[in-house]
């Protein structure tokens, strides 16, 4: 593969694995990140590689997020060490389906740090996304 980036996901969970693993499958140098080890472990044998911390994933030039509610989008995005650890120019993908306050208050940090903040929202279930 030609480009370069490096891709990370924070939220390893019904949507999160099977996407991140497809993009991973797909020949991307994707990193994961989840707070629940069976599912670091469940990425690990799908193709996307271990973060150790959620600041492993949070350096990567384009960073996917799929979390369940606005609070954890605000305690992993507002709260948390992501944001900082994130360099300028670099891309935060926020899939997860939550309200518009969380969503532009997401936005407007992100901006401060000139971080790129597209919102992707999914709709499906967990057996489309397994099978692309």
């Amino acid at each position: 593969m030609a480009d370069t980036r490096t891709l990370g996901w924070i939220g390893l969970g019904k949507m999160g694995l099977p996407i991140s693993s497809r993009i991973a499958g797909a020949g991307w140098d994707m990193a994961g990140f989840d707070l629940d080890v069976t599912r670091m472990a469940a990425a690990a044998q799908a193709g996307v590689t271990p973060g150790a911390a959620l600041d492993d994933v949070a350096g990567r030039d384009m960073v996917f997020l799929s979390l369940p509610d606005d609070r954890a989008l605000r305690g992993v995005v507002l709260h948390g060490p992501l944001l900082a650890v994130m360099r300028p120019g670099a891309v935060l993908v926020e899939t997860s389906t939550v309200s518009p306050e969380a969503s532009a208050e997401v936005a407007q940090a992100a901006e401060a740090r000139g971080v790129l903040y597209l919102r992707a929202p999914v709709s499906g279930n967990a057996a489309i996304a397994h099978t692309g």
